[in-house]
């Protein structure tokens, strides 16, 4: 079931757009300004973003660009929802990143249209090659931190040492490993399966698609409404933590 999280100040147009949704069978989370919208954007990762651009607080236009900068937000898919039909604001909107501009009033066969598009569209954009799937016979057990992963890099396979592990994201069942050496490695695993077998105590997931290895870190900042991001040597764009495991990070740090 694909997520989508609705941004809008008018309280009659939300609640329509989250009704509409979710008869088509669509999980559908719902914000009245941008600042809200931000928080459930990090926390549940949705499929879809439609968002107006006149709202309180951050408008239709930081909140894409909030977005923009998370590399594991960046990808979703951004629908304006919006009044303002000049060339300019439309033109603002796609230089930003938005994948498509509903006007109001619209057509629900418009909006619907427009969201299964998008959503398959984003489905395509992540069909990659066939990932190598790691086939290891003690993947039920700890590994730990000086152990060799056996993966493939690009056309060869490589070892992999454990603590060399920057970080990993996930993509549903796929994963991506970057590695202190540069590496990025595409391998077949889930955060619940990588979850079950990296030592809890140097690993740590931050956010539903991204688990970390704390020994890496370079620094932790404040970041939006009290959320923190998290910076990694060797990798220039930082992390955020979502809510959810802003908790677990804290005792990790506790003195």
């Amino acid at each position: 079931m694909s997520k989508i999280v609705v941004i809008e100040d008018d309280n009659s147009v939300r609640e329509n757009l989250l009704k509409i949704l979710l008869v088509e069978g669509y999980e559908v989370f719902g914000a009245s300004n941008g600042k809200d919208g931000l928080l459930i954007i990090i926390d549940e990762d949705p499929d879809l973003i439609i968002c107006d651009i006149m709202l309180p607080d951050l408008d239709g236009y930081q909140v894409l660009e909030k977005i923009s900068e998370n590399k594991l937000l960046r990808a979703i898919p951004f629908i304006f929802l919006t009044a303002k039909v000049e060339m300019s604001d439309i033109r603002r909107g796609m230089n930003l990143g938005a994948d498509d501009y509903i006007t109001k009033p619209f057509h629900v066969s418009d909006l619907l249209d427009a969201v299964k598009i998008r959503l398959m569209k984003s489905k395509v954009r992540s069909v990659t090659t066939e990932p190598y799937e790691e086939e290891d016979e003690s993947k039920n057990k700890i590994l730990d931190l000086n152990q060799r992963l056996f993966l493939p890099s690009g056309s060869d396979v490589q070892f992999v040492i454990v603590n060399d592990i920057l970080c990993i994201t996930s993509d549903t069942a796929h994963s991506l490993i970057q590695t202190s050496k540069g590496e990025k490695i595409l391998v077949r695993k889930n955060m619940k399966e990588w979850e079950a077998i990296l030592p809890e105590d140097t690993f740590l997931r931050i956010h539903k698609s991204t688990i970390i290895n704390i020994n890496w870190i370079q620094k932790i900042e404040k970041w939006f409404n009290n959320s923190y991001r998290i910076i990694l040597q060797d990798i220039k764009e930082p992390f955020v933590i979502s809510r959810k495991y802003a908790t677990k990070l804290r005792e990790t740090f506790r003195p």
